[in-house]
């Protein structure tokens, strides 16, 4: 029985693993039109299958660090058996339900810091995946033409929007992780965190730029050595100036088109996710209901369901769950999120008095990364958020054994 045990153990470990790498070629898939549908499908099946692996063998183990996302998802999973269309509320809340099942496996998986190495390593081969799907996007002529000039295509990128937000992460976390002796500091990984950074400026995402450069900036300002610091900015300079001409009107292009855009008759002149929170608390003031208020609008299906936005969902996260799931829900979430970093702080006092600051810091500056990012909306961005979970999982549960 002990056998059995161990070969499940070591086949759940290699499919966590994995599952990033996979999400990351369905989201490149989604770009290719004859097999969009099925990107969605195989990503259905391979995050379903292993959620439920786990909660075939495992159960038991799952929620016992974790008894406060149980709740919530069981009130989510409540709301939406009374929702007006129950289908459609039901299946926003499992692709939800799935990403956050990521955090208590991989805390279940992430036991020691020899399991953080391997986790951290596999985050990293996203970042050559990501070159490689890059290559295969122009080679091919696929992904997102996102940056042009006179109409001539400069460069396609594999992937867009909350799609980049992992790159991003990884990117600005590689000078801890080499420090932290968790990837050897050498000219492969060099090559391969500027490529991604490239990439990242040429995409001209606002968000992925400042993901990056702020999570590079709060580790490197704390760090001891900060000859990188300098170098790294003198080789991204380096190579950026001869780029500016062809990024700085498309930047500030999409900087304006970020406080005008169109829905239906209506001509907006306001930045989108600010005119949502001031229709969406106008919905509720128009019902008039307590219950509202209490429990939401209506269970993860904003579209056409607030002010005049119709198609556009809700995009901020915390502003999604309010609509979805009243005040109640909207407490829930949060204190979930501050029970997370509650119990990184609780098992790192606990367990590391002595190790290492950069672990407690870097752990913070995700953290509160992903806060930020919250307020944009991402809510429905799968792969991202199953890489966030993880990470939280990973951090805490490699508390329990730091070396």
């Amino acid at each position: 029985m002990g056998i059995v045990r161990f070969n499940i153990r070591k086949f759940t470990t290699f499919y966590f693993c994995s599952i990033l790498s996979l999400n990351l070629i369905f989201d490149f898939l989604y770009y290719i039109e004859s097999l969009s549908s099925v990107s969605g499908i195989l990503r259905l099946v391979v995050n379903a299958s292993f959620v439920f692996l786990f909660f075939f063998f495992y159960f038991n183990h799952l929620f016992g660090e974790f008894k406060l996302l149980a709740f919530l998802l069981i009130y989510w999973l409540v709301l939406c058996l009374f929702a007006s269309d129950i289908i459609f509320s039901l299946s926003e809340f499992f692709k939800i339900f799935l990403y956050m099942m990521f955090l208590p496996i991989s805390f279940f998986l992430i036991k020691d810091f020899k399991d953080f190495q391997l986790f951290i390593k596999s985050c990293f081969l996203v970042l050559v995946l990501h070159v490689i799907l890059i290559s295969i996007a122009n080679l091919y002529n696929l992904g997102e033409d996102t940056i042009k000039g006179n109409d001539l295509g400069f460069i396609n990128l594999a992937l867009a929007d909350s799609r980049l937000f992992i790159m991003a992460y990884l990117v600005g976390l590689m000078p801890f992780f080499i420090r932290f002796k968790v990837l050897k500091s050498n000219i492969f990984w060099f090559a391969i965190g500027l490529l991604n950074a490239l990439s990242l400026i040429l995409s001209i995402k606002r968000t992925t730029i400042v993901i990056s450069s702020f999570l590079f900036l709060f580790g490197q300002l704390f760090s001891k050595n900060k000859k990188n610091l300098v170098y790294l900015i003198i080789v991204l300079s380096f190579v950026s100036i001869p780029l500016y001409p062809y990024i700085e009107p498309i930047f500030m292009e999409r900087l304006e088109s970020r406080k005008y855009f169109v829905s239906g008759e209506y001509d907006i002149e306001e930045e989108g996710r600010v005119l949502e929170l001031g229709l969406v608390v106008d919905t509720f003031l128009e019902n008039d209901s307590y219950l509202n208020y209490l429990f939401g609008i209506e269970p993860f299906n904003s579209i056409n369901n607030y002010g005049f936005l119709k198609d556009r969902p809700i995009h901020n996260d915390f502003v999604y769950v309010l609509f979805s799931s009243g005040i109640v829900g909207l407490f829930l979430y949060v204190y979930m999120l501050v029970d997370i970093y509650k119990k990184f702080l609780k098992k790192f006092n606990k367990y590391n008095s002595l190790a290492l600051v950069d672990y407690k810091r870097v752990f913070q500056s995700i953290f509160l990364m992903v806060i930020l990012v919250s307020f944009i909306g991402n809510m429905w961005a799968i792969t991202y958020k199953i890489f966030v979970f993880s990470v939280f999982g990973a951090f805490i549960g490699c508390n329990r054994k730091l070396v």
